[in-house]
């Protein structure tokens, strides 16, 4: 039976230390960091947040606890894969305090997924995200030419491979043009170098076929090959890829990529070219089915014409029932002709004795008197229009003159105006005494003052 006793704080009231809660966190930082300068740790990464600082930020935990993690964008850029809620990893890295909060958290360095290599992980993250956006889809891969006339080959310049390719296409296809373009085919400068030639071979537009080619190795050596910027650029040729990576069981994100994978370098060699003797041999068989089938053709238009010979009557018959035919036709175009000048004769005589018929110079003369009857009925009607018209003007000269004003003032009459307006005054009740007024006579005019009115019994 074990027993307990409470503890007595005023047993230590002499010997007490209070602490405040920064030194107090403070010591537990220094011990903890101390003591666990670099730990290994799996887990589970859950609550992954990526700020715009480029940090993570997530949880690790196991099935009884949990532990806050850290990894800064220094060390996250080394990562070979993406990282995902839920996914098992182990880690490596430092034990550290955050004293604003007094928690502790793991300041992960290094990190591998449980289970599968990084770039294992990294290789399957990669293929179904680019299948995903289509760029292993057999439709979009282009067709490779039958007889190209340029190769380039992007490989190593040094290695054993660009020797097998350039042995295998000698022996399948003497005469082609290969172009060599050198590159690493592995190391952390290989994808750049790789992506340059692509673009390089598309801008000149020289070749036919490309080639990409590397031998086996480990999954690191063949890294480049499984970049997203070398699988992009495959993508994005114009000109056709045959990716010729590692050995047969090798499949990299290159291979899934390019429009024609090849097991093999030496193989890829092989399926660019046909072989330079099949195809000799090809043609002289083209060639001879070709001469049979013309001799063929040959012997069964000769037998045509031969049975169309048979039954053409002879040409020479046949000219003379032309012949024949030509001075009959001719001799009815003459008569034709001779008959239509006779009746074109006949017609134009008969159509000048009815124009004669009908001239104007038979019916002159009585056109003439009829003429000079109208002359003299037309002269003497205008003659009495304008003795008329002048009595009738005399008349209204008359009458014109009766109504003159000046005639008027002429027999002794006046005209008087009210000034300034120079009314016409018609009526005495116009005026007033004192008014200016102007007098109008045939004469000329006088100006006058009213001084007195006298009215008459007539308004």
């Amino acid at each position: 039976m074990f027993y307990t006793y409470p503890m007595n704080p005023a047993q230590h009231t002499q010997k007490r230390r209070i602490h405040t809660v920064s030194q107090l966190t403070a010591i537990i930082k220094s011990v903890l960091e101390e003591a666990l300068p670099f730990v290994w740790v799996t887990g589970e990464i859950s609550n992954l947040r990526i700020p715009s600082s480029g940090h993570y930020y997530f949880t690790l935990k196991d099935d009884h606890a949990q532990i806050r993690s850290v990894m800064f964008k220094g060390h996250a850029r080394n990562l070979k894969f993406d990282l995902e809620d839920g996914m098992s990893v182990v880690c490596l890295g430092r034990v550290a305090v955050y004293e604003p909060q007094g928690a502790y958290q793991v300041l992960v360095e290094h990190m591998e997924p449980a289970g599968m290599g990084a770039l294992a992980l990294a290789f399957e993250q990669l293929k179904a995200k680019l299948s995903e956006e289509g760029l292993f889809d057999e439709d979009r891969k282009k067709s490779l030419p039958y007889l190209p006339r340029t190769i380039a080959v992007v490989t190593s310049p040094t290695g054993a491979v660009i020797h097998d390719i350039l042995r295998v296409l000698s022996y399948r296809f003497p005469k082609v043009h290969v172009q060599v373009w050198p590159v690493k085919v592995q190391g952390a400068d290989s994808p750049a170098q790789i992506v340059r030639s692509l673009e390089m071979i598309n801008q000149q537009n020289q070749s036919d076929v490309i080639i990409i080619a590397r031998g086996g190795g480990s999954l690191e050596d063949l890294a480049p090959f499984n970049s997203e910027e070398v699988a992009r650029a495959i993508f994005a040729s114009a000109i056709p890829v045959i990716s010729a990576v590692g050995h047969e069981t090798d499949y990299t994100i290159a291979d899934y990529t390019a429009d024609r994978r090849a097991p093999t370098p030496s193989a890829a060699a092989e399926i660019v070219l046909p072989e330079y003797q099949g195809l000799e041999l090809l043609l002289k068989e083209y060639a001879a089915r070709l001469k049979g089938a013309f001799t063929l053709i040959l012997k069964q238009e000769r037998d045509n014409l031969l049975n169309l010979k048979k039954r053409l009557p002879p040409p020479r018959r046949q000219v003379d029932d032309w012949r024949l035919r030509m001075d009959d036709y001719q001799q009815r175009i003459i008569n034709l002709t001779k008959r239509g000048v006779v009746e074109n004769r006949n017609n134009l005589s008969t159509a000048l004795y009815k124009l004669n018929k009908l001239s104007p110079l038979h019916k002159t003369p009585s056109l003439k008197v009829m003429l000079e009857l109208k002359l003299r009925q037309i002269t003497g009607a205008m003659q009495q229009q304008m003795r008329a018209d002048k009595a009738a003007l005399s008349q209204a000269r008359a009458s014109l003159e009766a109504l003159n004003p000046s005639g008027i003032l002429e027999r002794g009459y006046s005209i008087t105006r009210k000034t300034p307006g120079m009314e016409i005054v018609r009526n005495v009740h116009d005026l007033s005494p004192g008014d200016e007024v102007e007098i109008t006579l045939a004469s000329g005019k006088a100006a006058a003052q009213i001084k007195s009115i006298e009215k008459g019994t007539k308004s």
